[in-house]
């Protein structure tokens, strides 16, 4: 298991379950950078206008720098399997295998209960399970 620490800014999705969470761990290849982050900027226009997409969360590894995690947050399977089979995006995940990243893992999970606990009366709490 790889200690995380959530990216400075980044607020973690607040909606209650049940949801979809797709994992993506990855390295990247040393000189990348550039083409991850331009890769990164098309992918995140696209995403942010797909029925079904409701957050992400990016994360890094505290043991190794270039290690990094991201939590993609879905309504259900089939808005995942669209995001998937779009064509812009096997394109990009083309790139990624071919130019960008050294390695990745992709998990996918069904988040069935969400519970917590804050101080503040500012975020809702949610009662479903």
């Amino acid at each position: 298991m790889v200690p995380l620490t959530f990216c400075p800014g980044i607020s973690v999705v607040q909606w209650c379950v049940p949801m979809m969470v797709v994992i993506v761990e990855f390295e990247l290849q040393a000189g990348a950078e550039a083409e991850f982050e331009t890769a990164l900027q098309q992918m995140q226009e696209q995403i942010k206008q797909y029925d079904g997409f409701l957050g992400e969360a990016p994360c890094s590894s505290i043991e190794n720098e270039n290690t990094f995690v991201t939590l993609f947050y879905w309504r259900d399977r089939e808005s995942i399997k669209a995001w998937r089979d779009d064509p812009r995006h096997v394109e990009i995940q083309h790139l990624g295998r071919e130019k960008i990243f050294a390695w990745y893992k992709i998990r996918v999970c069904e988040l069935e209960r969400q519970y917590g606990w804050n101080r503040s009366d500012q975020i809702p709490p949610c009662h479903h399970e």
